[in-house]
């Protein structure tokens, strides 16, 4: 579904036609795009990862901006684990997601020309034009539009009502979770040489 057709999906669930009606199309947008954002972060099924170069004695790099969370790092196509800071200052091989400062740490700092991957569960894209699709599976996509009438209910203090809408997002979000708990699928290419 296009964001278009998502804000008319709504408009029709809280009966208000095609001409507009109490909430503005603005409104109805941004619940959407709360919504995809929202389902990003609690059904991990959003992934992406970075190659980032070393630099001799460097330990902090900078997080992408779509990031929310880590699944795997490795170092030289070696998969590290987390650690803690106390575990840092004893010299233990490891990472650290600095989340305040929006860095990874590595530790002990690598020596130039090494790579570390880090693959991760990431943001979605803003929907803003009408044709705009979310990322979302489309046998999900229900959830978007009962995010964003659970969000008008409430605005229009309908707290039961919102409640029991919000209990089948919920339900929605936890069907999801389980599809994609194994974790993203990793991507293998494979080389033929002829």
């Amino acid at each position: 579904m296009t964001l278009q057709e998502l804000e008319d999906a709504v408009r029709s669930l809280l009966d208000e036609g095609d001409v507009g009606g109490y909430f503005s199309s603005e409104e109805i947008r941004r619940w959407l795009n709360r919504a995809q954002y929202d389902i990003a972060q609690k059904a991990n099924h959003l992934t992406d990862s970075v190659y980032m170069d070393t630099l001799d004695g460097e330990d902090r790099y900078v997080l992408p901006g779509d990031f929310i969370r880590e699944f795997a790092v490795f170092f030289n196509g070696q998969k590290v684990e987390e650690i803690t800071f106390e575990e840092r200052n004893n010299k233990k091989e490891g990472y650290i997601i600095w989340r305040d400062m929006r860095e990874l740490l590595v530790s002990p700092p690598l020596p130039d020309n090494r790579q570390i991957e880090l693959e991760y569960y990431r943001k979605p894209e803003r929907m803003e034009g009408d044709e705009d699709e979310p990322e979302v599976p489309e046998h999900y996509q229900d959830l978007l539009t009962l995010f964003a009438l659970y969000r008008a209910l409430q605005k229009d203090e309908k707290w039961e009502q919102s409640q029991v809408i919000y209990q089948e997002y919920a339900q929605g979000i936890q069907l999801m979770r389980q599809e994609y708990a194994r974790g993203p699928r990793r991507n293998t290419v494979k080389v033929v040489r002829r």
